[in-house]
């Protein structure tokens, strides 16, 4: 059999190199072209996460917007500030009457005693849900969230920081300044019972000072009256305790039911009642 020429070999070996380069090339082509469809994917993907991230938060902003209207509405009620607070201690569900002090920086303001129960309980898992009867308007409000306590110079009580704003967290100063002032506007009562002896829900302590807690206050500089503002002339206010926290609740969720209308809406989204 007689061999094809030397040049045309050379020729046929060339031709099929270019058209082998010719496919890699198209094939790199092909995976640079999913590549860039790729990512472009995923960058929709974050923009709509984004975007719906921004949409959530702007109608849980709406939620508590309306929640603080209805709570204005709602002051002819001798005890509209009062809230119910769940928390779980041990697995076993825990709830309690708190009272509302409050909006700061959209979060609920709220105080407790250092030794409380709910204390070590946030401590072990620092969720809450939050109901909240406005009886004027007939309003509920169910809040969901996480619960953030700040205690002395500003600091946050251990393990009670997760899932709260970082923009939060590392503003100690302003943590401080908070706390002191929503010491400055309790009433003389409610500032007495941080000074009382013994751990609250334990047995009782043999200084318990009695129900009016006259002792208490006046050992502290303070009136017998509920007037904060009729101080003992010559006797300084007695300064914010370690036994004080400032509780910031950090809404995630808020369910609002209305009695009168049966509507009924989570984060903004209309559901069945």
């Amino acid at each position: 059999m007689t061999s094809a020429p030397a040049g045309f070999q050379v020729s046929t070996f060339l031709h099929v190199q270019a058209r082998g380069a010719v496919k890699s090339n198209d094939l790199l082509s092909v995976a640079r072209c999913q590549a860039a469809r790729r990512q472009r994917a995923a960058a929709r993907i974050r923009m709509s996460a984004s975007d719906a991230q921004s949409d959530g938060q702007a109608a849980l902003q709406s939620m508590i917007k309306l929640m603080e209207e209805r709570a204005k509405k709602n002051r002819s009620d001798r005890g509209w500030a009062f809230m119910q607070m769940a928390t779980v201690e041990e697995g076993v569900p825990r709830n309690r009457t708190v009272v509302y002090r409050g909006l700061f920086e959209n979060l609920i303001m709220l105080c407790t005693h250092a030794s409380s129960r709910k204390v070590r309980a946030l401590q072990n898992s620092n969720v809450t849900e939050i109901a909240w009867w406005m009886s004027v308007p007939r309003d509920q409000f169910r809040i969901q969230g996480r619960v953030l306590l700040v205690g002395s110079e500003g600091h946050v009580v251990e393990r009670t920081e997760k899932g709260v704003p970082a923009a939060i967290l590392s503003n100690r100063e302003m943590l401080r300044a908070q706390r002191a002032q929503l010491w400055s506007k309790l009433s003389m009562p409610a500032k007495a019972q941080f000074f009382w002896p013994g751990v609250p829900g334990e047995e009782l302590h043999p200084d318990w000072p009695g129900e009016q807690s006259t002792r208490i206050m006046d050992a502290h500089g303070q009136d017998r009256t509920s007037d904060q503002k009729e101080a003992r002339e010559g006797v300084a206010e007695p300064e914010c305790p370690p036994a004080f926290l400032l509780v910031l609740v950090v809404p995630e969720q808020i369910d609002h039911l209305n009695l009168k209308t049966n509507m009924r809406t989570i984060n903004g989204v209309r559901v069945n009642p």
